[in-house]
């Protein structure tokens, strides 16, 4: 076994560890994707998405990718900020440079909004703030027309019971992916402790409620998802058979562990001379590049996807957060980024909530009960529970001295906690019509 890992092990080392622990600053990135809804209840128009685009290369933004037939869906402008179409011509992302303050970062992306959204709602289109797209039933899921997205849906239809339907995963889910940077002598204390907290990511985040019925209709598997959940973003991942998503209870304690962790991890799109990338039947890391004729370039879509993951920029990503309200965009980032500045206090919190409790579930199971309305705890000892820790999580921001506390102020002056998705469902309950809520969800 030793001698099948060490090709492995000296990739892993180059691609991941030493990533980490070249970490010198604690910095802050994040990943925005956001719905582009067309308010008549069509398909979206290809000339509305390219202007658009044409549009943001007259505010700044500079063409860096395009698809195999030729249209620019990723530009850059010289913050190192990029604007992109995300899987689909359905769905926008702003991938914000990495800052010391996540104010900076805040100002950037509201005034790139604001240029968006204005441009959109003139042509009869609404950014829109939610973790599902709204009118799901109506676009096109078609991803884009690039190597790797090709390749990504050809794994689905190929290697998973979905077929004709995988492309359904890529086109309506949207998230929020926040970029922690931190020192390689905290690495597994602030990883451990963030996995520990994805039942917390939904009790304060969760916004993605089931689509309707008529995307059932067209996708029969997506009946499979729970009825009763507030993430169906979680169900997607669980219906997709994709790969690397599966989490797990363990705890990491040295780069020996993420090693044998990310060893275990599949390869299952590799590059390819004539496509640039192609799917293959899911071979683990560590077995896939024992053999010597398999290129190190194959490395290039390995990642894994779990809900907290370590990613090739040296960063712990969360990545399971839905995309927020346009108005509380800022309340992960700020929350996770508070809550790594204090994170003993925080850990200290949370252990003394499962011992209380008597919890001890792994993650996974534990966020699933909080998203299918499965109480966890008595709901005043939940709520208590929360409260201390967004106040945990404000203090840390306060300890930064960057004034972000501005951005979950908002969050930490609640008393009561419901994540949006909750909301969202009251105001469909009262019979508020869908449109009235994507504008709701689209203010700011």
């Amino acid at each position: 076994m030793a001698e099948m890992t060490d090709r492995a092990d000296s990739l892993l080392e180059k691609h991941f560890i030493e990533k980490i622990t070249a970490i010198k600053e604690k910095r802050v990135g994040i990943e925005i994707e956001l719905p582009i809804v067309r308010l008549s209840k069509e398909p979206m128009d290809m000339k509305f998405a390219l202007t658009l685009m044409e549009y943001m290369w007259r505010h700044g933004f500079v063409p860096i990718d395009r698809t195999i037939d030729g249209y620019c869906y990723k530009a850059e402008n010289e913050y190192g900020d990029v604007f992109s179409f995300d899987t689909t011509w359905n769905m926008i992302e702003f991938s914000m440079k990495e800052e010391m303050s996540i104010v900076k970062t805040a100002s950037r992306f509201y005034d790139y909004l604001a240029t968006v959204q204005k441009f959109s709602q003139s042509e009869g289109y609404i950014v829109c703030g939610r973790g599902i797209h709204p009118y799901a039933e109506y676009i096109d899921i078609r991803p884009l027309n690039t190597e790797s997205l090709n390749a990504k849906s050809e794994f689905l239809r190929r290697f998973t019971s979905n077929n004709d339907a995988g492309d359904v995963f890529f086109a309506i889910p949207s998230a929020i992916q926040t970029h922690i940077s931190c020192h390689a002598s905290d690495f597994f204390d602030v990883f451990n402790l963030l996995r520990k907290l994805t039942f917390v990511d939904a009790c304060l985040f969760a916004n993605s409620l089931p689509p309707a019925e008529g995307l059932i209709k067209k996708y029969p598997v997506l009946a499979k998802a729970s009825s009763s959940t507030i993430c169906f973003r979680d169900e997607i991942y669980r219906l997709s058979e994709a790969p690397n998503t599966k989490a797990d209870g363990r705890d990491f304690h040295s780069f020996e562990d993420l090693k044998a962790y990310l060893r275990d991890l599949s390869i299952f799109i590799v590059t390819d001379s004539e496509k640039g990338f192609r799917p293959i039947n899911p071979e683990p890391f560590g077995q896939y590049f024992h053999d010597e004729t398999h290129p190190e370039g194959d490395i290039a879509c390995f990642r894994p996807l779990e809900h907290i993951s370590p990613s090739r920029y040296g960063t712990l990503e969360v990545r399971c957060t839905c995309t927020q309200p346009l108005s509380e965009i800022f309340y992960p980032m700020a929350f996770y980024t508070g809550i790594v500045e204090m994170r003993e206090e925080a850990a200290s919190l949370l252990r003394d909530f499962f011992q209380e409790e008597g919890i001890a579930l792994p993650p996974m199971e534990l966020r699933r009960r909080v998203t299918c309305g499965e109480p966890i705890a008595e709901e005043k000892t939940l709520q208590e529970f929360l409260k201390r820790l967004v106040s945990c999580a404000y203090e840390g921001l306060l300890k930064r001295g960057f004034a972000e506390e501005q951005l979950m102020r908002g969050l930490y002056e609640k008393d009561i906690f419901h994540p949006p998705a909750q909301r969202e469902l009251a105001l469909v309950r009262a019979g508020l019509p869908m449109q009235e809520i994507i504008r709701k969800l689209s203010e700011w």
